[in-house]
């Protein structure tokens, strides 16, 4: 008898602002497919946004979570009117629509914020291109600019390297867990093409639990945040180290549309 292939399950990762109750979830799939959702993480509210065909990569958030770094990637699209396939914008989250841009070719690209004012971009390219001339920067925004070799390396944000960990590449990164003494601490290890293995490690009793989740994070409230199978949830740590975890949200049931960007999100 015919089974249908169960419906594919998606992927979601997530950012937070660094002065403000406020993350961006990158959610994936099926296929090239992403959505942006903006998440107000004070009342667990979100808000739906643009979808986009191709490869987006998450750069920054300004402090302020007002507006947004991103790196996309469009393979043979034409490339022409000063435009390419592959480029590096702001825009107001969730939505895509490039307040500023920057075409890129070949070299590693991003970007990042110093401050609500201030972006730093860096490259491994010895020649930069000027920001496209249709997408003018406001006056109040200062760019700097950095070259960076291909051999930097690249740590999670506010994460420090586990003491006495490996020197080399996939070295693992920890932070400790809010309102724990230090006793527990979230543990993040690279893994070459899987998705970091996330672990909560007991320092009193020197044991570590997998998490089993494909993102493990601290919002601005000090909780655990998870995310398995499209689903997000927040982890409540219990004094013998053992975790309840609760659904917030379940992006599964999503099908692509083309939204229009509103008013806000067009203009700086």
């Amino acid at each position: 008898m015919f089974k249908p292939k169960p419906k594919p399950l998606a992927r979601l990762h997530f950012f937070f602002a660094r002065e403000a109750p406020v993350g961006v979830i990158f959610r994936e799939g099926p296929r090239k497919r992403i959505r942006l959702i903006l998440w107000h993480t004070d009342t667990d509210t979100f808000e739906l946004g643009h979808w986009f065909l191709g490869q987006l990569q998450f750069q920054d958030l300004s402090p302020d979570g007002k507006l947004l770094i991103y790196a996309a990637y469009k393979w043979h699209q034409k490339q022409e009117n000063g435009y390419s396939d592959a480029w590096v914008a702001i825009s107001k989250p969730p939505y895509l629509t490039a307040l500023a841009l920057w075409p890129m070719s070949w070299g590693r690209w991003g970007g990042a914020f110093l401050d609500n004012q201030t972006v730093e971009l860096t490259g491994s390219l010895s020649v930069w291109s000027e920001s496209h001339p249709n997408h003018p920067l406001p006056p109040w925004l200062t760019i700097k600019k950095q070259l960076i070799s291909e051999q930097s390396p690249s740590s999670p944000s506010d994460w420090q390297p586990v003491v006495g960990g490996s020197e080399y590449l996939y070295a693992p990164y920890e932070k400790p867990l809010q309102g724990t003494q230090g006793r527990f601490i979230l543990r993040c290890q690279a893994r070459q093409s899987r998705s970091p293995l996330y672990t909560l490690y007991d320092s009193f009793e020197q044991t570590s639990q997998n998490l089993e989740a494909e993102q493990a994070e601290v919002d601005s409230q000090g909780r655990l945040i998870l995310t398995r199978d499209g689903k997000l949830f927040v982890a409540t740590l219990h004094d013998d180290g053992s975790l309840m975890t609760t659904e917030l949200a379940d992006f599964n049931d999503m099908v692509f549309e083309a939204i229009p960007p509103p008013e806000w999100a067009i203009k700086w």
